[in-house]
């Protein structure tokens, strides 16, 4: 080439560098030859920064806490996995990526173990290049081993090492946590839970509970069982854990009632059903000794009869007046006590039909004896209303005491 005086000639070369790992400090030299064959060098020293090699990493727990539940293994859910996530963040290819997981059962019991059914569980795990901005998750899957039977929380701790061809080893921790099986929850039955239809029985879930769920749609510590079937309740822990424990069964029987006996009279002979057992009444108050299907009248007055069946439910008659010879006169009404309506959401109608019950002190109990109302019925007036509608639902006992007549009946309060 021609370069005349006064003249400039620009020639430009690209050059690269194989090797960013380290610094370098390269001499370049351009020589220049003119027509008289003289030639003439320049030179200059080109900084070559080093490019960084960083292999950043995280390692994650899934969840974190397997958290109690009421059932076995008392943990939900009972698999997890562990991640370690790698990242490139420097400028140069990373070779051979590893990552080896360790870890350690803190509460010396064997609770977890590798989950065979989990895809590729190998350990370590590598990758052969991790280019730079990219990342690579290693993830191992486990599962519970042994449930945890302690009352107190037990801990696993997961230790990640991980590196590359060109890199140190590094580590990273995680811990998992395991719940406690929850403490076993009871139901206590405060009366017997085989009883007889129309009868009721009440259980109680125990004090100290954050919530109450009972198989029966209930949320209140204590229930009242009316139907035959088994009951059972979860109820949830207060502390913060929320923890949900899950009751025994109880197994509630209710026994039929024998149908309502029917009175025959026969001049003074009285005969009703077959039944397991009898008992003859007159005037409100057992005769004793007639205990048999049929009984002979000796006296005026109202008779009825209460029958047994096998399953010892009782069940009574309504009242017949027998009249022996010479005597015409009958009284106005049975000498029985009747409520209604039965069942009944709270409002309850007691007819006094018993002449020497008019003017009576009438109370009202529940089934643990405890007296919820007590009242004097005005001489006269034979009927009495009580308000139960403030009350728990439930059988209540009607007591009715005269001058020389005792007579009781129960009640069935029900707001379903």
């Amino acid at each position: 080439m021609l370069v005349g005086p006064g003249e400039q000639y620009v020639v430009e070369w690209l050059m690269g560098s194989d090797n960013r790992g380290t610094r370098r400090m390269p001499l370049i030299s351009v020589t220049a030859t003119d027509d008289l064959h003289a030639q003439h060098i320049c030179s200059r020293v080109l900084p070559i920064a080093a490019l960084d090699k960083q292999l950043l990493g995280a390692l994650i727990v899934d969840p974190p806490v397997l958290r109690c539940s009421p059932d076995p293994p008392y943990v939900a859910p009972t698999e997890f996995t562990v991640t370690a996530s790698l990242s490139n963040t420097g400028g140069l290819n990373l070779d051979d990526v590893w990552a080896e997981l360790r870890w350690t059962d803190l509460s010396g019991l064997d609770l977890i173990r590798l989950d065979p059914a989990y895809p590729d569980n190998s350990n370590p795990k590598t990758r052969t290049v991790l280019f730079p901005g990219t990342a690579v998750d290693f993830s191992w899957g486990f599962r519970l081993k042994n449930p945890n039977l302690s009352s107190v929380p037990h801990k696993v701790r997961f230790m990640v090492l991980y590196g590359s061809r060109s890199t140190d080893t590094s580590f990273r921790e995680s811990m998992l946590t395991i719940d406690p099986r929850p403490p076993a929850a009871s139901i206590t039955a405060l009366r017997p839970t085989t009883f007889c239809a129309g009868d009721s029985t009440i259980l109680d879930a125990g004090a100290g509970y954050a919530a109450y769920f009972w198989n029966t749609g209930d949320t209140t510590r204590f229930i009242t069982g009316r139907q035959s079937g088994q009951y059972h309740v979860l109820v949830t822990l207060p502390d913060s854990s929320a923890c949900q424990a899950r009751s025994d069964t109880v197994q509630v029987t209710v026994l039929p009632l024998p149908p309502i006996p029917v009175i025959t009279q026969n001049a003074n002979a009285l005969t009703t059903d077959p039944a397991a057992a009898w008992q003859w009444f007159l005037g409100g108050r057992a005769i004793p000794g007639a205990t048999q299907q049929s009984h002979t009248a000796v006296a005026n007055g109202w008779y009825r009869v209460v029958v047994q069946n096998a399953e010892g439910c009782e069940r009574s008659s309504d009242s017949l007046f027998v009249t022996l010879t010479g005597i015409d006169r009958i009284p106005p009404v049975p000498e029985r006590l009747t409520v209604f309506p039965n069942p009944s959401t709270g409002s309850v109608t007691v007819d006094l039909a018993a002449t020497s019950l008019h003017g009576a002190v009438i109370r009202v109990a529940d089934v643990l004896g405890r007296e919820v109302y007590r009242g004097t019925a005005p001489k006269g007036v034979r009927l009495h209303r009580i308000d139960l509608s403030t009350r728990e639902p439930g059988m209540y006992f009607i007591i009715a005491e005269g001058s020389d007549l005792r007579m009781s009946a129960t009640i069935v309060i029900d707001r379903d």
